[in-house]
């Protein structure tokens, strides 16, 4: 038996409130989340000169159903890689981490609008940073205010505190922008991997191309300071920026000889970042998967905007506009369907995945999905890493923070730790983690 205990009388309040009023609602259609920049923490951290002197709890209503992923092994399921509340290391790294890049997003909130000297963006811009920082001095005091610490809350109180103050997709512009030259780009990728001619060092390019294509992560610091350098303004110096040896592993091996026997019918992919990442690294490895007519692939965005993230809305856009550029592509997705896009029921960089849209749970049965690939250290690190599956599963994503490659390192069961030195020769280590399902 597990004691639970509730943050504060205000929410045990504001639980019954809702239950009280809200039984003409219809719950089968839709699911809830809390609204952190909202609520209220424990009382014991309340900062002393807040104006409210009650406690507080809100709950945002998502427009759908958020179900369990059907291939999840759902019943041992924790989907964050570190309980922050209870690892004081981890606690502190990722407090005073997300604590130094605070101004980052000061800054991006004012670029996001269209007269970045407006004084009123420039305020709202202001009582965002203070407020996100109110909340991470209260998490400093007592790590259990708001339940249970991990970098996946960590990062949605921080666009629940963007939200608060009207800042929403504030990479909007860069995305557009990225996704444009990705396009211009693409016809030669795609025409680059088609001359390979081996089977193995086609799909090598491919996946090395999908790694690389991680690199261009908003929400890291290290690719912020490289990109500045103009380090990675081509893609082909982010495919110099990473650790191939990933193909190395046994791990590899076996993923490509399943492959090459076309053992996989149905892929279900979660895509993580827009731009160079989707289109110039996601892409690529869709259209060669595609060209097998047998295969079905699903691509999954998330529903709202999330720092650099594809969204779903923004994942049609490119697919349509690729679709002009590759034939296999607009074959796929206009023709025989078997590109179909989904999005994934998160505003988040991570993905908690018992809580996905009911609709893409469905098409995930109905398609008989036999392979799930993981994108980004949001999705297959932070979150995901130890999700266990009723299928293949592939887990990818590029280390792009020191701190967590030194953690990496520790773990002696991890088949590549031996290669997590951070920026060793100036390359970004790499997680590529296959696994087999044995029923």
């Amino acid at each position: 038996m597990d004691c639970l205990f509730l943050r504060h009388e205000g929410y045990l309040g504001a639980i019954g409130a809702f239950l009280k009023t809200s039984q003409d609602l219809d719950h089968a259609n839709f699911s809830w989340f809390e609204n952190y920049a909202h609520s209220s923490a424990h009382k014991a951290s309340r900062l002393r000169n807040d104006s409210n002197p009650f406690d507080r709890f809100e709950l945002n209503q998502e427009e759908f159903k958020l179900v369990h992923c059907p291939l999840l092994d759902h019943e041992n399921y924790v989907p964050d890689l570190v309980d922050l509340t209870k690892d004081e290391e981890a606690r502190q790294y990722w407090l005073n981490c997300f604590e130094k890049t605070i101004e980052t997003y000061e800054k991006q909130c004012i670029k996001s609008y269209a007269n970045e000297n407006d004084e009123s963006t420039i305020k709202k811009a202001g009582e965002f940073k203070k407020s996100y920082l109110n909340k991470l001095y209260e998490l400093k005091k007592s790590p259990f205010s708001f339940g249970r610490l991990t970098v996946r809350s960590l990062l949605d109180l921080r666009e629940h505190c963007m939200a608060e103050f009207q800042f929403f997709d504030v990479y909007s512009k860069e995305k557009r922008e990225e996704n444009k030259q990705g396009l211009e780009l693409l016809d030669d990728r795609l025409a680059y991997i088609q001359n390979m001619q081996n089977f193995e060092q086609r799909w090598l390019e491919l996946f090395r191309g999908f790694l690389a294509g991680n690199v261009y992560d908003y929400g890291a610091q290290s690719f912020i300071e490289k990109q500045k350098k103009g380090h990675l303004e081509k893609f082909t110096q982010a495919l110099r920026s990473i650790d191939d040896t990933f193909h190395k592993t046994d791990a590899y091996s076996e993923l490509i000889e399943r492959i090459k026997s076309n053992k996989y019918k149905c892929v279900c992919l979660f895509v993580d970042n827009s731009g160079f990442d989707l289109i110039l690294g996601v892409l690529p490895l869709v259209v060669e998967f595609l060209k097998n007519t047998e295969i079905k692939i699903i691509l999954c965005a998330n529903s709202k905007a999330a720092i650099n993230d594809v969204t779903f809305q923004e994942l049609v856009l490119v697919i349509k506009k690729a679709c002009k550029i590759s034939h296999v592509l607009n074959e796929a997705f206009y023709k025989t369907e078997n590109l179909i896009l989904f999005e994934n029921g998160s505003a988040s960089p991570c993905l908690d995945l018992s809580r996905i849209n009911i609709d893409l749970a469905k098409a995930i049965s109905s398609h008989n999905v036999d392979l799930i690939v993981l994108e980004g250290m949001g999705r297959a690190v932070h979150t995901n890493f130890d999700a266990k599956f009723m299928c293949d599963s592939l887990k990818s994503a590029v280390i792009k923070n020191k701190w967590l490659a030194e953690r990496f390192k520790q773990l002696s069961t991890f088949e590549s730790s031996h290669s997590f030195e951070f920026l060793k020769e100036d390359k970004f280590p790499v997680m590529f983690k296959f696994e087999k399902f044995s029923s």
